[in-house]
């Protein structure tokens, strides 16, 4: 487990939906990490929706890029969720779910 630490005196970041909503951070990372694993990153759309306590992040890709997204046994597709949630995590963002559209 890697820990970035923190100054002593930075006090915890509010939830951003609370006030505002952004996830710009874990948003970019799932952007960059979907365009680099497809074969048309131009075709890579992501949309954000607020459910319950977390955020939603959807992503559509090309269907002939759907098995390079997903990867074999889902692999992929759990790392990509696991590295955007640790993110998030890590950035004070609260939930984020990562939901790969057909």
């Amino acid at each position: 487990m890697i820990t970035v630490p923190r100054p002593v005196n930075s006090p915890a970041l509010p939830s951003p939906w609370k006030e505002f909503f952004s996830v710009s951070k874990s948003e970019e990372l799932l952007v960059y990490l979907a365009k680099a694993l497809v074969g048309k990153p131009d075709e890579v759309t992501i949309t954000s929706e607020i459910e319950g306590d977390a955020v939603l992040l959807k992503v559509q890709v090309n269907p002939e890029d759907l098995g390079r997204l997903i990867g074999r046994g889902g692999r992929t597709a759990k790392a990509l969720r696991e590295v955007v949630g640790k993110a998030a995590a890590c950035n004070k963002e609260g939930k984020v779910q990562v939901v790969i559209l057909e």
